[in-house]
C-alpha cells in the first residue's frame, strides 16, 4: 500500500502527535516506550543510511534527486539528517516556488546554518502580506526544518503617485501656448 502525499501528511501528524503525548507522560511505562521509539528511529535511520550509500555508488544521481524530491521520502530524510541535497539549496527552492505562487515578492536576503532572512513584497493589504509571511514560514519549516530561525522583513507597500488636478496646474489663469 502506497500513500498518496495527503495521506502521508496525516500519518506524520497523527505520529508527531502521538510522540508528544509520549513526552507528555510522567511514568516510566512512557519514558520505556519514548525510548523504545528513538531506538526504532536509530535503527531505521542507519539502514536508511546504508540503502543511499549503496544508491551514490551506483551513480544513479537521477535517483538521489527523486528521492529527495518525494514529499514522504525527504521527510524520513531530513529527520535522519540524510537528504541529499544541501540545506540553502532547499531553501532557495522552496523561496522561488512561494514566489512563483505568490506572484514574486520574495527574496533571500541571507541564509546561515542557522538563520534564514527573507524580504517579502507587501501589496498594500495587511491580509495579503500575513498570509504570504505565513506561506513563506510554513514552507521553510517543511524543506528546511534544521533551521532554527527565519526572519521575515516585509518591504513597505510602493507610495500611491501623487495626483494632481488638472485645475491646479492651470490656476494661474493662463493656458501654457494657448491664447
Amino acid at each position: 500500500m502506497s500513500w498518496d502525499d495527503e495521506q502521508a501528511r496525516e500519518h506524520v501528524g497523527r505520529v508527531e502527535a502521538l510522540l508528544s503525548a509520549l513526552e507528555s507522560r510522567q511514568d516510566a511505562a512512557g519514558a520505556q516506550a519514548l525510548e523504545a521509539v528513538r531506538a526504532l528511529v536509530a535503527l531505521y535511520g542507519d539502514c536508511l543510511a546504508r540503502v543511499l550509500e549503496r544508491v551514490e555508488r551506483s551513480g544513479d544521481r537521477a535517483l538521489l534527486t527523486e528521492l529527495g524530491e518525494d514529499e514522504l521520502v525527504s521527510h524520513l530524510l531530513l529527520v535522519h539528517d540524510l537528504h541529499p541535497v544541501d540545506t540553502e539549496t532547499r531553501v532557495r527552492r522552496v523561496l522561488a516556488e512561494v514566489a512563483r505562487f505568490a506572484g514574486g515578492g520574495v527574496e533571500l536576503l541571507s541564509f546561515t546554518e542557522g538563520a534564514v532572512r527573507v524580504r517579502i513584497g507587501s501589496g498594500g493589504c495587511g491580509s495579503t502580506s500575513g498570509r504570504l509571511r505565513a506561506a513563506v514560514e510554513d514552507a521553510l519549516s517543511q524543506a528546511a526544518p534544521e533551521v532554527g530561525r527565519v526572519e521575515v522583513v516585509e518591504e513597505p507597500a510602493p507610495k500611491a503617485a501623487a495626483v494632481i488636478p488638472v485645475e491646479a496646474l492651470f490656476a494661474g489663469g493662463s493656458v501654457p501656448g494657448g491664447a
